[in-house]
């Protein structure tokens, strides 16, 4: 297969006609139309191309969540993957400790066969203050026993988890993420500046190489920013422009206002991922769900949690999928494509490790989007195969 138009490679400057070609399950060729090595008579033109998306926070969609019923967990990457994200992180929500073992069970699988690319632990060692749609019932502190035993179910499946920067033992937690190879995601966390520099100083007072960190969904969950009383943000802000964390968003336009969405994107600088935090109702109507143990309704496409007296309750994840959020970025908060593309893509890839996805380059894994030019999906290529 070849392509030829517009590719925005995220992770190097656009090409304005350059062409991707693809044998089997690899990428053979991605560069120039001058360069390429292929007959150009062959190509289909296209108006863009660009690597296949990347999810690392995201709970369910069609109607699945990432829990312990594997065919659930099935029919919701299935939905992400033809909606063109082609690699998938599945975030599960907090939960007893043997609710977890058993989502871990149900997931472990599907990443070692390579329906989804790793398991997010949303918890359950956050804070109660801000538990955002957490069952208060079983937040915990940090437990480094249950965390362990979660590791070693997974079998190198569990890839990422959210700690509050004031929780127990957070600094033994640290250590076992680097064992387990596991990024930590500091979130749902009620800390201050303070406390959150402490906190991301852990390799360091264990006389480590500093590894990888994240942040789950800025902003969402945490203390926000008041001129005497910064909180956590313009911190990780900072350390994200300096390559020493990333910072996950929500670019829906319903979790953060699109001026946060640009004054992020400019400060963040290459430190910003792109995510959904979508739930069940994502590509569904308006209607009744359930996210972990609680009850959610979804209006005008908003999931919040129920409420006895019938207030309204809290965001409860997000209905969007990750190509509508990059579309939204750059068309209607005008960002930087390069930059956007690249949150949702190379970006998370490298986070995670994943040498083969996140790029167009030769020999990586043919995961490739099609795009109008108004970055409108109307193809999607993953592992070499037409969606």
């Amino acid at each position: 297969m070849l392509l030829r138009g517009r590719v925005i490679f995220g992770d190097r400057p656009t090409l304005a006609d350059g062409v991707v070609a693809i044998d089997g399950e690899r990428i053979t060729y991605a560069g120039p139309s001058a360069s390429c090595p292929f007959p150009l008579d062959k190509a289909e033109q296209v108006p863009i191309i660009t690597p296949g998306l990347i999810d690392v926070h995201h709970h369910g969609g069609a109607g699945g969540t990432y829990a312990d019923d594997p065919q659930a967990a099935i029919t919701a990457a299935t939905h992400h993957h033809h909606m063109g994200s082609t690699t998938l992180i599945a975030s599960v929500v907090s939960a007893t400790h043997e609710q977890m073992q058993a989502n871990i069970d149900a997931l472990a699988p599907l990443v070692h066969d390579g329906v989804l690319d790793g398991i997010h632990l949303e918890g359950p060692f956050i804070s109660c203050e801000k538990k955002g749609a957490h069952d208060p019932n079983v937040i915990v502190p940090g437990n480094p026993a249950w965390f362990t035993d979660w590791c070693e179910r997974g079998n190198g499946a569990v890839r990422s988890i959210t700690l509050a920067a004031e929780t127990a033992h957070f600094d033994e937690l640290i250590t076992l993420c680097r064992s387990f190879n596991v990024v930590p995601s500091v979130g749902h966390t009620d800390a201050d500046a303070d406390q959150t520099r402490h906190a991301l100083q852990a390799d360091e007072r264990a006389g480590r190489i500093r590894g990888p960190w994240t942040t789950t969904h800025l902003f969402n969950a945490m203390n926000g920013i008041h001129h005497r009383v910064p909180g956590p943000i313009p911190y990780l802000l900072d350390l994200a422009k300096a390559g020493q964390t990333t910072v996950e968003l929500i670019a829906d336009g319903v979790h953060v206002q699109p001026d946060i969405v640009r004054m992020t994107a400019d400060a963040a600088g290459d430190g910003l991922i792109l995510i959904t935090d979508s739930m069940a109702a994502a590509g569904l109507s308006d209607g009744d769900y359930v996210l972990g143990t609680l009850d959610v309704t979804v209006t005008d496409g908003v999931a919040r949690l129920k409420t006895d007296d019938g207030s309204e309750g809290a965001i409860a994840g997000g209905t969007s999928r990750l190509i509508f959020n990059v579309q939204r970025c750059i068309v209607d908060y005008g960002l930087d494509e390069r930059q956007i593309i690249r949150a949702a893509t190379s970006r998370p890839a490298e986070l995670y490790g994943l040498k083969d996805r996140g790029r167009l380059a030769t020999g990586m894994r043919a995961d490739v989007l099609v795009l109008t030019a108004t970055y409108e999906l109307t193809q999607v290529i993953r592992n070499g195969k037409v969606l």
